[in-house]
C-alpha cells in the first residue's frame, strides 16, 4: 500500500497502468457487464430499441455515478494526483466551441449511418431516422434526463480524456485503444452498429482534438457529450 499511497511524494502527473485498470474497474465494470448481458439477451440486432427511462431511474443512475466518481477522486487524492493539470474552463466561447464539436461528431455519425444503411442494411431514410431516435431523448426530455446528461458527459469524458490520457505521452496511443474498447463495451446494449459508431466517432474525434489540435479543455468534450446525450448523436434526421 505504501507504493500506492505513500506520504511526502511529489504530485503525480502521469498515472500508472494499475491506476488506469483500477479506475476502469470502478467506473465501468458494472456498466460493461449489464450492457453485455442486455446485448446477449437481444441477439444480434444491429439496432436495439431502448425503453423509456423514468425520472426515478435517472436519479438512481446519478446517485450511482456520483458515488463512483467520489470513490475515484478519493483514490486519485490518495495517489497525490495533480488535478491542476486538468483544464476545465467554462465561457461563452467554450460553450460555442463545444456545440461546434457536437455538430462535427453528429454529422460524422449521420454520414456513417447513411453509409451503413445504404450498403449493409439496404435501408431507407426511415432507418436513419430510427437510428437517431433510438438513442435520443429529445421527445421525452425532462429535468432528470438533462441533469443526468450533464453528469454522464462529465463522468465518461473525465475518464476517457482526463484519466486515460494522463499518462506518459509515448503510451497515450495504447491507453487510447483501451478507451475505445471500454467505450464500445458499455454501449453494446444499443446494438453493435451504434456501439461501434459511438466508440469510433466520439473516441477518435475527441482524441484527435485533444492531442493533435491541442483542444485540452475538458469542458469541450464533457459538454458536447452532454448535448449528444440529450438530443442524440445525430442531427440530420431532425430535418428530414
Amino acid at each position: 500500500m505504501g507504493v500506492l499511497f505513500g506520504k511526502n511524494r511529489e504530485k503525480l502527473k502521469e498515472l500508472k497502468v494499475w491506476d488506469i485498470l483500477i479506475i476502469t474497474f470502478i467506473l465501468f465494470y458494472s456498466a460493461i457487464v449489464s450492457s453485455t448481458e442486455a446485448f446477449l439477451a437481444t441477439g444480434s440486432k444491429s439496432i436495439i430499441q431502448i425503453e423509456k427511462v423514468t425520472s426515478a431511474q435517472n436519479y438512481y443512475a446519478m446517485l450511482i455515478q456520483g458515488s463512483l466518481l467520489v470513490l475515484v477522486f478519493i483514490y486519485l487524492k490518495l495517489r497525490n494526483f495533480d488535478f491542476s493539470q486538468w483544464k476545465f474552463e467554462i465561457s461563452i466561447k467554450t460553450i460555442f466551441s463545444a456545440v461546434l464539436i457536437f455538430i462535427l461528431v453528429a454529422l460524422v455519425m449521420d454520414l456513417l449511418s447513411l453509409a451503413y444503411f445504404h450498403f449493409i442494411e439496404v435501408g431507407s431514410s426511415a432507418n436513419i431516422q430510427s437510428t437517431n431516435s433510438d438513442f435520443s431523448i429529445l421527445g421525452i426530455i425532462s429535468l432528470s434526463s438533462v441533469l443526468y446528461a450533464f453528469l454522464n458527459g462529465f463522468y465518461e469524458e473525465i475518464y476517457f480524456i482526463g484519466i486515460c490520457l494522463s499518462v506518459k505521452p509515448e503510451y497515450r496511443k495504447y491507453y487510447f485503444l483501451l478507451s475505445l474498447l471500454v467505450r464500445f463495451s458499455f454501449h453494446t446494449y444499443q446494438g453493435i452498429f451504434l456501439a461501434l459508431g459511438i466508440c469510433l466517432v466520439l473516441g477518435i474525434i475527441y482524441y484527435m482534438l485533444y492531442t493533435k489540435f491541442k483542444k485540452d479543455n475538458l469542458f469541450l468534450f464533457a459538454f458536447s457529450h452532454t448535448i449528444a446525450d440529450i438530443i442524440g448523436l445525430g442531427i440530420i434526421s431532425y430535418f428530414l
